[in-house]
């Protein structure tokens, strides 16, 4: 990280929880492209900084996110940057969409698998499956803490019994997932399909074949843990799929279950703890046929930057939450 630091042309000190950076104005919106203003984007919670000419044009940005040094990132891309120009603002949408993704073997993989999953349901007589993601290792967040009833009871709601599930779940224990395995028509998990697998080149990867499993357009609905990334992430990527907004859902907690099916373009801080359909809806709206005025950005900010706030990783009180969990018979073990 040194050398790049060292190597960048502009260090901003940018802090994307207290800030919503714009490239231009925004102060109006641009529709269809753009369908929200720089106030309504920055929340209450953040304030707006420009991003001057002598920055955007800079050949090497480096933002720093060194936590220890009070610089997090902590934020999804698209809930960081605006751009005045609409169709420009789509344009970055896209390029996330079309360039920052997996890798091909992983993309393939998980295509493999998610045949196998809807051969499975079809052989067994279902119609179709779902897939749900069962976070149970380290997670500091009690109300989304479920036992194996519970998330049965969660499911029950938007899964029919005649369906297949594939989970996608730490939890090494495949005894905890019995009273799901008595329901559904069949439950299936990836070691389920280890041929499909063959010839992964490294082990890290198949978290995300089974992300693109949930997502691929076989699956009928996902639910997932509220709090993880790893399942919000499968949020965005059912939409890129072009999955319906209210096919997927959160087990817990209540209020949470069905938060992506509003697919508004607001968004709300503390902004990393989902996705939000600002990233995908309306993307692929086609461009201005004739040229659109540019409005430039401001010559050089005059703002000053933000003092860094220095976070720790609370693992005394992760600690206290785990043995609380424990002596109710969670048997989650607290960190070391």
């Amino acid at each position: 990280r040194e050398w790049m630091r060292r190597a960048a042309d502009v260090l901003p000190r940018w802090t994307p929880l207290r800030e919503a950076l714009t490239f231009g104005p925004c102060d109006r919106r641009d529709p269809p492209w753009r369908r929200t203003t720089a106030a309504e984007f920055a929340t209450e919670k953040r304030r707006i900084r420009p991003v001057d000419a002598e920055t955007a044009g800079a050949p090497w940005i480096h933002l720093a996110t060194n936590g220890s040094a009070g610089y997090r990132m902590f934020t999804h891309w698209y809930t960081l940057f605006l751009f005045d120009d609409g169709p420009t603002d789509l344009y970055y949408k896209r390029f996330a969409r079309d360039r920052l993704r997996y890798v091909d073997e992983i993309v393939c993989a998980a295509g493999r698998v998610s045949r196998a999953v809807a051969a499975a349901s079809t052989q067994l007589g279902g119609r179709g499956y779902a897939a749900a993601h069962i976070r149970r290792g380290e997670l500091q967040y009690v109300s989304v803490r479920l036992g194996a009833e519970q998330w049965l009871d969660a499911l029950k709601e938007w899964v029919s019994e005649e369906e297949v599930l594939f989970v996608l779940s730490d939890e090494a224990d495949r005894t905890w997932f019995a009273p799901l395995e008595r329901y559904f028509r069949g439950v299936f998990y990836l070691t389920d399909f280890e041929a499909e697998l063959e010839g992964l080149s490294d082990p890290n990867m198949r978290g995300m074949v089974e992300q693109l499993v949930a997502a691929a357009p076989p699956c009928r609905s996902f639910t997932g843990t509220f709090f993880s990334t790893f399942s919000s992430y499968v949020a965005r990527l059912r939409a890129y799929y072009g999955h319906a907004a209210n096919t997927f859902f959160y087990a817990a907690p209540e209020p949470k279950t069905r938060v992506l099916h509003d697919v508004s373009d607001a968004i709300a801080a503390p902004f990393y703890n989902r996705e939000w359909p600002l990233a995908w809806t309306g993307i692929d709206a086609p461009p201005p046929v004739a040229p659109r005025p540019v409005r430039p950005l401001v010559p050089r900010n005059l703002l000053a930057d933000l003092p860094p706030i220095k976070a720790h990783y609370p693992k005394q009180a992760l600690q206290q939450q785990a043995r609380e969990r424990a002596a109710k018979g969670g048997g989650f073990k607290p960190p070391p």
